[in-house]
């Protein structure tokens, strides 16, 4: 078994985050493929910079193997979301433009059906709040207090939105 400073494998390929004097499994092949992955470099002690935890340099495949390590435990779950998300999005659209579209076959004037649509969508958007969610962080705070004035002085349209904040499943799918 050997042991190592940082980032280690095992026999099941996790890695243990930055726990000093962690064992690998004792399985040879691990071990000789692992020895070969941390083969460190012999190089001057000038080399490495000031503050730096690593009192030696890794290897061109140890450094290629740890990039690897963080992509995999860290930008795949992201990229895999973003696919889902972006699935579910083109799918829901889909369903949405074909009601739309079985709805409003019959109209003659499409461009009236498509202008509606845009309008209806702006005014649900605004009567959420999400319109606002497109602003700088500055003129965000100037709304807020403009909506809370609006609301001490019960102007309908703070009503709703308030209305609307307090059910969160709705406002979402507005």
């Amino acid at each position: 078994a050997a042991s190592s400073e940082g980032c280690s494998l095992s026999g099941d390929n996790s890695i243990d985050d930055d726990i000093p004097g962690t064992t690998v499994s004792s399985n040879p092949q691990t071990a000789s493929v692992l020895a070969s992955i941390t083969a460190i470099n012999p190089g001057d002690e000038n080399d490495i910079a000031p503050g730096n935890s690593y009192q030696s340099k890794e290897t061109f495949l140890a450094t290629l193997h740890r990039h690897f390590l963080f992509e995999k435990y860290h930008s795949l779950p992201g990229m895999c979301a973003l696919t889902m998300y972006c699935v579910a999005h083109i799918s829901c659209y889909e369903a949405a433009a074909s009601i739309h579209s079985y709805l409003f076959r019959q109209q003659k004037n499409q461009d009236f059906v498509y202008f509606a649509t845009f309008i209806v969508g702006l005014i649900l958007i605004r009567l959420s709040g999400s319109i606002w969610n497109w602003l700088s962080e500055e003129r965000y705070v100037g709304v807020k207090f403009d909506m809370h004035n609006k609301l001490r002085l019960r102007d309908i349209d703070a009503r709703f939105l308030r209305w609307i904040k307090n059910r969160p499943m709705l406002r979402s799918w507005i």
